[in-house]
């Protein structure tokens, strides 16, 4: 570990630091872990239980919808 001088304000600090402790200059560039693996987006998952509820709720109108059309229809 050495102590190097913060571009900015000139103040000691640590060569380990990520950023000067006074000013906030940041020593280090960011970077990611090396194990971090990337994140992948699938587009393909499945729906969540709300969506597949909702779905079922639909289809359940939809049928009343149908059976209370079809009796109005016949009792006329």
């Amino acid at each position: 570990m050495a102590l190097i001088q913060c571009p900015e304000c000139r103040k000691t600090l640590s060569d380990q630091a990520e950023k000067c402790p006074d000013c906030g200059y940041p020593i280090k560039p960011l970077s990611k872990p090396k194990n971090e693996e990337p994140i992948i987006v699938n587009n393909n998952a499945k729906e969540g239980c709300f969506l597949q509820t909702l779905n079922v709720g639909c289809v359940i109108v939809v049928i009343v919808v149908i059976v209370i059309a079809l009796a109005l229809f016949v009792g006329c």
